[in-house]
Formats: C-alpha cells, sequence, structure tokens
C-alpha cells in the first residue's frame, strides 16, 4: 500500500477539523497537510516532493480564493501534473466551468457528515492519476447520499 499526501487549504478551522476527523477514519496511509494560507501552500509544496500528492482546495477564502490558487499552481511546471480537487459548497455552474477551465482534476462538493467527506477522499485516493483525464460528465464528484 502506497502512502498519499494530501495537502488541503481552508480558511474555516471547523472544516479543517472535520476534513482531519475523515481523514483519521480512513484506513489507508495519508499524511495530511493543513493550510489556512497560500503562503503555507507554496512554502510546503516547494520544500516537499511526493509522488503520490493530491491537493484540496477550498475556493471561497480571503486573500486569493482557490480559483486563484488553481491558475498559480498550474503555471508551475513542478506542480503541472499533481492533481488538485476543488472543494467546495458551491454547486454554481458557473463556477465548476471555470475550475475545470483552469486545470482542476475534480470538484467534489463538501458533504455535511464526516462519513461522508471520508467517502469522497477514498474515491479521490483511489484514482489512477497517471490515466485520469476528467471530462464533464465526471468533473463533479460528491458522496453518495
Amino acid at each position: 500500500m502506497h502512502q498519499t499526501v494530501i495537502h488541503y487549504i481552508d480558511d474555516d478551522p471547523e472544516d479543517i477539523e472535520f476534513f482531519q476527523y475523515a481523514i483519521d477514519t480512513i484506513h489507508q496511509q495519508i499524511i495530511l497537510h493543513t493550510h489556512t494560507k497560500e503562503a503555507s501552500l507554496f512554502a510546503a509544496l516547494r520544500n516537499e516532493k511526493h509522488a503520490n500528492q493530491i491537493l484540496f482546495l477550498d475556493i471561497n477564502m480571503p486573500g486569493k480564493n482557490g480559483i486563484e490558487i488553481l491558475k498559480e499552481i498550474r503555471k508551475s511546471e513542478a506542480l503541472q501534473k499533481t492533481p488538485v480537487i476543488m472543494y467546495s459548497t458551491t454547486k454554481d455552474a458557473s463556477i465548476i466551468e471555470l475550475c475545470q477551465q483552469f486545470g482542476a482534476n475534480l470538484y467534489a462538493i463538501k458533504p455535511v457528515s464526516f462519513s461522508s467527506i471520508g467517502d469522497i477522499i477514498n474515491k479521490i485516493i483511489a484514482i489512477n492519476w497517471h490515466e485520469f483525464k476528467p471530462e464533464s460528465n465526471t468533473f463533479v464528484i460528491s458522496a453518495s447520499v
């Protein structure tokens, strides 16, 4: 079993706590790094190189929002192939389309229960990112209700 490194950026401490709790309930080898500011995220990404690395970006944050951070990530040659999951409560089709246009790999709708968060994380870490190509009909992922 390989180890997955997840970087999660969100300005809401409660959302970070929920995400951490969900990670703790998953029976996989996951290292979680949480960030509340983009500077912390980019410093971590510069200093740590992991083959099995996935980024979860909240969209609605003060300062740079998740879409702006996504654009920056996709400009970086070192991060071009890093899977980026936009992780938000918004279901606005125009926002989802922007995320896909700017290079996000998936758009995950934030669920309200710990088990549902865990379900989404499990689905995402099970993806073979070397072969995965996002398409319009599979771009949005949500928990099974």
